[in-house]
């Protein structure tokens, strides 16, 4: 695991992104590129983490405004490591980004729609012994 700083550019603008490269069941490299990209356009400091296992979200991504977990078919996307909702690995940066602007609208406050949350962290109770999540 190992954290990715960027700030000091001509604009200013700062991120953090955590990053676990390990285990592998999307394609990182090509969803952190996207992130980092993406992030660069909020002129706040924001902490992300990116992690292969979803399982492991809650705990690594809690100290992180937002997370997101990828595995075969299903993604979780989480605000201060609580699961938000889960979404098909393939939409998870749209996804987190519409979160993160949500977010900013709401003057900083993560938005948590019950329903979607409570699906999540089922889902995430139903697989997390499930090593092929």
């Amino acid at each position: 695991m190992f954290w990715r700083k960027c700030d000091g550019s001509r604009f200013q603008r700062r991120y953090w992104l955590l990053m676990n490269p390990e285990p592998r069941p999307f394609d990182m490299d090509t969803v952190v590129s996207e992130v980092e990209e993406r992030l660069a356009a909020y002129d706040d400091l924001i902490e992300v983490s990116v992690l292969g296992s979803p399982v492991n979200g809650i705990g690594e991504a809690r100290h992180s405004d937002f997370g997101i977990t990828g595995a075969k078919d299903t993604g979780m996307i989480y605000a201060k490591g609580q699961p938000l909702k889960k979404v098909p690995t393939e939409h998870l940066v749209e996804e987190l980004f519409k979160e993160i602007n949500k977010y900013y609208a709401a003057g900083k406050k993560a938005v948590v729609d019950d329903a979607q949350a409570a699906e999540a962290a089922r889902w995430l109770s139903e697989n997390e012994d499930d090593t092929a999540v």
